[in-house]
């Protein structure tokens, strides 16, 4: 079950960091914001691109062993807290309403909550 839910972390996280790097335009289109040129492009290449890529190869490689299961888990939920806590305090102060935003908070709560009863579960 533990090995299942990383490669499947793995997978989300990897599917956002290669629309990142690949369509960066089209990826930050989704959320109403426009780049204005080649900078604008190359910073979410490397943070939404290249920090979600880093971050599902991470899991997918904690997968591969079992010795690296429980860090996988604790990285998922150090990794993933702070992005939903930003989230959730951006779209308070900020008043965001997407729906995107909405189903990402559900979608990293699911994570985070997962990663702990895994984590409970492999002690």
């Amino acid at each position: 079950m533990t090995r299942a839910f990383l490669f499947s972390t793995a997978f989300v996280f990897l599917s956002f960091g290669l629309w990142g790097l690949i369509s960066p335009v089209e990826m930050v289109k989704s959320f109403g914001i426009s780049l204005g040129g080649a900078d604008g492009q190359t910073m979410i290449r490397a943070s939404y691109g290249g920090f979600l890529i880093g971050e599902g190869a991470l899991f997918a490689w904690c997968a591969l062993s079992q010795d690296r299961l429980r860090f996988g888990l604790t990285s998922v939920v150090l990794l993933t807290l702070p992005i939903l806590s930003s989230r959730l305090i951006g779209m308070a102060i900020d008043g965001a309403t997407s729906p995107y935003h909405k189903a990402y908070v559900g979608i990293e709560l699911l994570g985070i909550c997962l990663a702990l009863l895994l984590l409970r579960k492999e002690r």
